[in-house]
């Protein structure tokens, strides 16, 4: 559903019959001059027999562990946006409880037991001479072997895993089966990651809404953590796609283009923001929608539409925001295209991410909210139905010749017995180079700024000087410090005063 049917498909059962693997461990065992030399003193097997006896030692311990499972893999190629790698989606049947499900890696074939040395160890029969091997590991190499030759990335897998093992020589080492299961994981979620999370047949028939997302963590008065989402999109062209086709003699296009509020011109067009929450299982779990106004003058410092959200910040929850631009004169020409969307949408985009990792509740720990970037601090155009009293600016620009304007806030100062917390604010604006690199000799800006306050926590939005800073691109540097307790926290953030 997310992607169409997959490019290439590869079923089958993973088994034991190898090509190259199980004669390169047959090689690997050694002979043992320990208890089990003395078990067979009594003559049943001679010396000649002990490398066999192994050897079907390993076998019976290997098909104890093996359950022949039956995978599906769905390969998509070409949908990343970086790179050229597959994104592999492996299915099978899952050893835990029978059932064909979704599987993470193909180290879900192998049963939990199987990463222990364990196996060996009861039979005190096998010795290798390479530390570390375990009976998963040596399946994850079996069955890596297996699935080289239909994909690259199996045979990478494969390539890695040798690698490390014939690394070890005599030198104890464990763990090396968890952590490559551990890193095939991460390395299929980076492909997945790399791709779009689903992909639309309809995509290029509704014009485009470009949409992005900001987020920025705080605390509540009662410590619950809080999350700000801001969702920022651009209809213009969507817009102008459908205005056009639409022509109104009685609208001019130079009154659109100097209008702050295309809905105060035209009121069938509105705008829709939309933010979703959803559970581990991508099941719906919350939906808020809001219509922001919108102009389709370009400015480089401010988004065509602006919104925000405030919700508790639990957790890591998967969300998503789309913007949607709707015509609801119905007496007006419909979409270029047919699409199983309503009629009114004339526009359309969408994004999906994850939240941040939420602000530490701990009352005796010292704590700051994510530090908020802007402009235009007293301008008369700023609303109160604004967070704050500024432009804020999400995507990180500032006018050439603006003060910057800060917002931040500061949670579980100490009290002392007089009623009042201290604390102290360093500031550094540093300027950063071409290639990325803060330039911390370059100091342009830094003051220190000491508060004091009746309550274990501030809330302040400082002016910080910079209409001298020239065009380029700078980090700003607050340390916050507790005067009575000496703890300190850090926020840091990068702005571009553009021209």
């Amino acid at each position: 559903m997310r992607y169409g049917a997959p490019d290439r498909v590869q079923s089958g059962l993973l088994t034991l019959q190898d090509m190259n693997i199980k004669p390169w461990l047959e090689r690997q065992i050694v002979r043992r001059q320990g208890s089990m030399s003395d078990d067979i003193a009594d003559g049943e097997y001679n010396e000649d027999q002990l490398p066999q006896i192994q050897q079907q030692t390993l076998e019976f311990i290997l098909y104890e562990n093996h359950r022949y499972p039956e995978y599906e893999i769905w390969f998509y190629d070409n949908i990343t946006v970086n790179g050229e790698s597959s994104v592999p989606f492996i299915f099978g049947t899952n050893i835990r409880n029978d059932q064909f499900e979704m599987l993470s890696s193909i180290e879900e074939f192998i049963p939990e037991r199987a990463y222990s040395t364990q196996p060996f160890e009861e039979l005190d029969m096998v010795q290798f001479t390479r530390a570390g091997m375990t009976p998963a590991l040596i399946l994850q190499m079996l069955y890596y072997e297996q699935l080289s030759n239909i994909d690259p990335f199996f045979e990478q897998r494969l390539n890695t895993l040798r690698d490390r093992v014939l690394e070890q020589e005599r030198v104890v080492y464990s763990g090396m089966d968890v952590e490559f299961r551990k890193e095939s994981v991460e390395l299929i979620n980076q492909q997945a990651l790399r791709a779009p999370q689903q992909l639309s047949t309809l995509e290029s028939k509704i014009p485009s809404v470009p949409v992005d997302v900001y987020q920025y963590r705080f605390l509540d008065q009662s410590q619950t953590p809080m999350l700000v989402t801001f969702i920022e999109s651009d209809p213009r062209e969507a817009f102008m796609i459908d205005f056009t086709r639409n022509r109104n003699d009685t609208v001019s296009l130079n009154m659109i283009q100097r209008s702050d509020n295309i809905p105060d011109i035209l009121p069938q067009y509105q705008l829709q923001h939309s933010l979703q929450t959803y559970n581990d299982n991508w099941e719906l779990t919350e939906r808020k929608t809001v219509e922001p106004e919108f102009s389709i003058q370009r400015n480089p410092f401010r988004a065509g539409a602006s919104s925000f959200f405030q919700s508790e910040h639990t957790g890591r929850s998967q969300r998503s925001a789309s913007s949607e631009i709707k015509n609801t004169d119905e007496s007006t020409e419909g979409p270029a295209f047919d699409t199983p969307y309503p009629e009114s949408t004339r526009g359309l985009g969408s994004v999906h991410f994850r939240e941040p990792v939420p602000l530490s509740p701990n009352p005796d720990s010292l704590q700051a909210a994510d530090l908020v970037l802007g402009y235009g601090i007293g301008t008369e155009e700023i609303s109160e139905e604004m967070l704050f009293p500024f432009y804020v600016a999400n995507n990180q620009t500032i006018p050439w010749q603006e003060t910057l304007a800060l917002h931040f806030e500061v949670y579980n100062l100490e009290v002392q017995p007089n009623g009042f917390s201290r604390f102290e604010l360093t500031y550094r604006i540093l300027p950063v180079d071409e290639s990325g690199r803060v330039l911390t000799n370059q100091s342009e800006f830094i003051l220190t700024l000491n508060f004091t306050s009746e309550e274990n926590r501030l809330v302040e939005n400082l002016e910080i000087e910079t209409a001298d800073l020239m065009p380029g691109l700078y980090e700003l540097r607050v340390q916050i410090s507790d005067v009575n307790t000496s703890q300190q926290v850090d926020r840091n953030t990068r702005f571009e005063v553009l021209d």
